[in-house]
């Protein structure tokens, strides 16, 4: 899957493409600022997901218009989406979002035990990310950074 952290207005994911269970096959971008700088990071082992659910959060993340994913009942994801003022919505492998939520830090995916604990130890978010890399078989590639 992936490893996607957030602290102090900057998300940071790794790049490691789908590999299924070999070796990577590439790398990609996980981590976005949308139009009115809201930062999202989503991992998925289903194809097509991440693109589906950052469009559907682009839209307004509207109940009524849920993205249902074609030929596959069993997808999963994770999606960390956190506004411009720090307030922060969790996806959980459904369409429906948490409560807003404030805190100082944020992990999701794979490696988020890893990166949770390099962010408890005051590691930046892109730094959480790369100790994630190093401990997590799922986690890996180059380490995209963004910010508000």
């Amino acid at each position: 899957m992936t490893t996607i952290a957030y602290r102090n207005g900057t998300m940071a994911g790794d790049g490691r493409a789908l590999g299924f269970d070999s070796v990577s096959v590439g790398e990609k971008t996980k981590v976005f600022r949308l139009c009115d700088g809201t930062l999202i990071g989503v991992s998925s082992s289903s194809l097509g997901i991440p693109k589906a659910v950052r469009d559907w959060v682009e839209k307004g993340m509207d109940v009524s218009d849920i993205p249902v994913p074609r030929n596959d009942d069993n997808f999963e994801f994770e999606a960390l989406i956190v506004r411009k003022n720090g307030e922060a919505v969790l996806l959980d492998g459904n369409w429906l979002p948490s409560d807003p939520v404030k805190g100082e830090y944020y992990a999701i995916g794979s490696g988020k035990q890893y990166a949770l604990a390099a962010l408890v130890l005051g590691k930046s978010a892109k730094e959480s990310v790369e100790v994630a890399a190093k401990l997590d078989v799922w986690t890996g590639g180059t380490v995209t950074a963004i910010t508000h």
